[in-house]
């Protein structure tokens, strides 16, 4: 451009083409061409039409206060569009008006009261149940110090030594309970004993007097032939005491006269553990049919031997 126009005031271009002049401003007239809209570039400044009031107007107003360097011909180019087409800049963040700033400033403040509110809402809360939570925590361990003070134990006042003795007292009721288990299983055994027993002294009892009430004379013996016990009828058949009765050779005689006889009799009986009989003689006169039999005691052992002496009638 330096080379159409080589300075302002040339009369004819260089190029032969007509001379240009820019235009002037006339006294007391604002001139638009130095506040025109321009389309808005990054890195041009960009400037607002001053108000009414601060354009410069009088007839002592000189010219030079308009005087601005002539424009190129690309800055009359840009000039000449249309403004319609020519739109400012869109408005960042730090254009922003200054109501939508503040509403901003008042929504963030609003949250953040809310969300403090809340967490302090929350602490109180957590606050109170832990408060009732040690209010329950004292009265329980108010009951197991009274409970304490009237199992007769001995405690301080403060928790640990409360807890502490409580734990002792539990293991102590514990073994107490344990050995007092243990006894009432030993007495009910002896109960169940003393029952069976008693149950079984009647039956005895009721045998004792069947054996010593009957008719037939019986005598027991043990496998060494010594006396255990005999009854009334036996002491009848025989004719003497009972203390003659119980010497072995005193009584032998009376049960059979023939040795070898009664001797066979208790060998049978040793072996087979069965009943045997025999018609023998005895020292009275009269023939008896001897009945020999095991008697067993309460362990199931067979040491006696029950002899019955059953009066026969012999024809003439």
């Amino acid at each position: 451009m330096s080379s159409v126009f080589s300075s302002p005031r040339s009369a004819v271009p260089r190029d032969g083409r007509a001379r240009l002049f820019p235009p002037r401003a006339m006294p007391g007239a604002y001139n638009p061409l130095l506040h025109a809209r321009g389309k808005y570039e990054p890195g041009v400044p960009y400037f607002h039409a001053p108000p009414a009031a601060l354009r410069l107007s009088g007839p002592s107003t000189s010219a030079a206060a308009y005087a601005r360097p002539t424009p190129s011909p690309s800055a009359s180019l840009t000039t000449n569009h249309s403004s319609a087409s020519i739109t400012p800049p869109a408005p960042s963040s730090h254009h922003l008006p200054a109501t939508a700033t503040t509403n901003s400033n008042n929504s963030t403040s609003s949250n953040n009261s809310s969300c403090s509110a809340s967490a302090k809402r929350s602490r109180e809360d957590l606050n109170q149940k832990e408060k009732q939570r040690m209010l329950k925590l004292n009265d329980r361990i108010s009951q197991l110090k009274q409970l304490l003070d009237e199992a007769g134990v001995q405690t301080k006042k403060n928790k640990q030594s409360i807890l502490d003795n409580t734990s002792q007292y539990i293991e102590t009721l514990r073994s107490d309970l344990a050995i007092a288990q243990r006894k009432a299983d030993a007495a009910e055994k002896q109960t169940e004993k003393l029952r069976l027993t008693q149950k079984r002294g009647k039956t005895d009892h009721v045998i004792a007097d069947t054996f010593q009430k009957t008719t037939t004379p019986r005598v027991v013996l043990d496998m060494d032939m010594k006396t255990v016990v005999f009854n009334a009828a036996f002491v009848q058949f025989t004719g003497l005491s009972e203390l003659v009765l119980k010497r072995k050779k005193t009584l032998r005689p009376f049960l059979c006269t023939d040795a070898a006889t009664f001797e066979r009799m208790m060998k049978n009986v040793r072996e087979t553990r069965e009943s045997t009989s025999a018609v023998v003689k005895t020292a009275v006169g009269p023939h008896v049919v001897l009945v020999a039999a095991i008697v067993a005691d309460d362990d199931g052992d067979e040491p006696n031997v029950e002899f019955c002496l059953i009066p026969i009638e012999m024809e003439q």
